[in-house]
């Protein structure tokens, strides 16, 4: 029996961005105004935009940091709930324990560890661009107004959506690491679930409605590119997992997620071997 259900990340995915993107926008006022005094900052004076920027983004950290506390453990709940619900839909015989371990706590921390790594390397490419920004008005001399609103502008089309494909990846691996873990407790399988909006990856794309055992990996195909180097192949256990450091380009910004299946595995066939009648003894 198939668990029929939408986007079980949608609504907590949406909260957190929507928080997120409110920080980061707020941040991007200080930088802008950061920007425009260094640009006409007496030049015989010591520069202090490096200084400033490092307090703004350690102070954004501990902000989004906080962010992601509450939604990692929003969404590894989410996760063991709504897993939990469809097994009991599909199987009501199974005797469950909803109960939070010392392994869920030890996951959640593991979790919120790893939003920190990227929100810390989201941070160094904040660094990177604003160094570039002043780097070129300086060189071009466009004046400072204009300066400032080009960066602006590339704030917004460059730092935006890297903050948005942040939110969507910790989302998508809290909830199914969660929903891994309950598997793997409870169900024989699990099934490989997608949006059908037209923007998931091909590599993502081609395994929705895939059913494996519970411990087995999904495999994701290679993704070919005719502008730049193929993505290679790799293999990982949920949506969204970086157990074994997959190429980003196949996890970062996942919107998938899995479901328990009751399928029974069809193992292949195996055909007897046939002894030739000259071996057998007399």
């Amino acid at each position: 029996m198939e668990v029929m259900q939408s986007d079980p990340i949608h609504q907590y995915r949406s909260l957190l961005i929507r928080e997120m993107l409110s920080s980061y926008r707020g941040c991007r006022k200080l930088i802008m105004r950061a920007i425009r005094e260094e640009l006409t900052r007496d030049k015989s004076a010591t520069g202090n935009l490096p200084t400033r920027l490092t307090g703004m983004l350690d102070t954004l950290y501990r902000v989004s940091s906080r962010s992601m506390d509450r939604y990692v453990s929003l969404l590894y709940q989410r996760g063991i709930d709504r897993t939990i619900s469809d097994i009991m839909w599909m199987d009501r015989t199974v005797q469950m324990d909803a109960r939070f371990t010392t392994a869920d706590q030890e996951m959640i921390k593991g979790l919120s560890t790893d939003a920190y790594t990227d929100i810390t390397t989201l941070h160094k490419q904040i660094a990177v661009f604003v160094d570039k920004a002043v780097k070129k008005a300086e060189k071009d001399k466009t004046g400072v107004n204009r300066a400032v609103n080009e960066t602006y502008e590339a704030y917004n089309s460059q730092i935006i959506p890297l903050v948005e494909r942040l939110c969507t990846s910790v989302s998508c691996r809290a909830y199914n690491a969660a929903a891994h873990r309950v598997i793997l407790a409870y169900a024989p399988g699990k099934m490989w679930k997608g949006p059908a909006d037209g923007f998931t990856r091909k590599s993502h794309a081609v395994l929705i409605g895939t059913v494996i055992p519970a411990a087995d990996r999904f495999i994701l195909e290679e993704i070919a590119s005719s502008t730049k180097k193929a993505i290679p192949a790799c293999s990982v256990r949920y949506p969204g997992d970086t157990c074994k450091n997959p190429p980003g380009e196949q996890v970062l910004g996942c919107r998938c997620w899995i479901v328990p299946d009751f399928t029974p595995v069809i193992l292949p066939e195996v055909v007897p071997e046939v002894i030739p009648d000259d071996i057998h003894p007399e």
